[in-house]
């Protein structure tokens, strides 16, 4: 839905959750490259815009005892790194 400088703002209709899938951990390097003009994310082999149809793998993160979250990671196109979740 929306590209940011540090993930994607991705939309699952099916299940009506809107979340941000970051594309690197804080205080990492990112391996993408942002364009604010064009609204992309590109590395190389991947290149993310606004509206993409991309495919995310739903978790529940439960690190936190008492504040279990769910987590999006974006599983197709390949992502380079180790990519990341929704916070």
């Amino acid at each position: 839905m929306q590209v940011r400088d540090n993930g994607v703002v991705v939309l699952v209709p099916r299940y009506g959750i809107e979340g941000l899938v970051f594309t690197h951990d804080a205080g990492e390097r990112s391996a993408f490259t942002y364009d604010p003009e064009k609204e992309t994310l590109a590395a190389p082999g991947c290149v993310l815009r606004t509206f993409d149809a991309v495919r995310v793998r739903i978790a529940v993160d439960t690190r936190k005892a008492h504040r279990p979250r769910l987590q999006l990671i974006i599983v197709d196109p390949p992502l380079p790194a180790a990519t990341t979740s929704a916070r």
